[in-house]
């Protein structure tokens, strides 16, 4: 437990079978409070839990604090609430060359989980992570910014297997991997952010969304969405109802929400209802070169808007 005005390091080392419950506990294994630094290297965080009602971070938890975490493992840690993994609450991380695996939260956040902070995670695995929202990642953050990362056979049982995205603020992903995670709408990733998402040079592939829409993607509202994806990829994707490459479904007179497609490849997606490449509710722009092809059972034909270059 590291308290106001702690400056903890940790290296080379293992924390393991913390257990805390009661009311607002937090971090099964660690917990940093306000004004604290902690700073993992090569370090296993294992086998923890926050079992108490409201209870986040089952392995770490930081709340105002700043975190470092660097060639560290988190695995097999439960949170009654959030980040079953790591869960940051106004808090500044950056997570490195590292392993985040086998965590389960109770709601969101299954391997890590954002809320109102800023967070960098680079050079990192998310994987085997369980929740109800936000199978890997829960974002509702300022930012989240993840580049050169592998997010990968995460599980939701409701929404966004890899990626839930419930922010009004950011996230970015740039050389991505969102790969075989499962939900029952956005296997890979769901956003319903204001502001929304912006993927680059990232691969969408092997998603999928179990009994809804979206394989790849799924953007709904309440709020405006604008996403942009620029050199990347959403193949191979699967949905029981609709679009199993991109699902783009915004609220009814939202004037300002946007879809851009730069140089993006939609392909050999498939979903049980039209289209199985992208279903458009709202406004779509096409940029560059942009491929829509080999989706089944179409490629846009059946989704109420036009998607432009998209035929079949």
């Amino acid at each position: 437990n590291v308290t106001t005005g702690g400056d903890l390091t940790l290296k080379d080392l293992t924390v393991a079978g913390g257990r805390v419950e009661g009311a607002n506990t937090d971090g099964g294994g660690i917990f940093a409070g306000e004004g604290t630094r902690l700073t993992l290297e090569r370090v296993t965080v294992r086998n923890n839990m926050a079992l108490g009602n409201n209870g986040d971070g089952g392995g770490i938890s930081g709340d105002r604090s700043k975190v470092t975490i660097t060639k560290s493992t988190i695995t097999d840690n439960t949170a009654a609430d959030e980040g079953g993994g790591v869960s940051s609450d106004n808090g500044a991380f950056t997570i490195s060359k590292s392993k985040l695996t086998h965590n389960t939260a109770g709601t969101t956040g299954g391997g890590f989980s954002n809320d109102d902070g800023t967070a960098t995670i680079s050079h990192t695995v998310i994987s085997d992570n369980s929740a109800t929202d936000g199978g890997g990642v829960d974002n509702d953050g300022d930012v989240t910014d993840i580049v050169h990362s592998t997010i990968t056979r995460n599980t939701a049982s409701a929404l966004g297997g890899g990626i839930y995205d419930n922010s009004n603020d950011s996230l970015l992903l740039r050389h991505v991997t969102v790969a075989k995670n499962a939900a029952t709408s956005g296997g890979g990733i769901y956003t319903t952010g204001s502001v929304g998402a912006t993927i680059e040079d990232s691969k969408i592939v092997h998603n999928i969304a179990t009994t809804g829409d979206g394989g790849g993607i799924s953007i709904n509202g309440p709020s405006d969405p604008v996403v942009a994806l620029r050199r990347s990829a959403v193949s191979d994707n699967q949905a029981t109802g609709r679009a199993g490459g991109i699902f783009f479904n915004p609220p009814e007179g939202a004037t300002d929400a946007l879809l851009t497609l730069t140089d993006v490849r939609v392909t050999k997606n498939l979903a049980q209802l039209e289209p199985g490449g992208i279903y458009n509710n709202g406004t779509v722009i096409v940029v560059g070169k942009t491929t829509i092809i080999d989706n089944r059972p179409t490629n846009c034909v059946g989704s109420p808007n036009p998607v432009p270059t998209c035929f079949g």
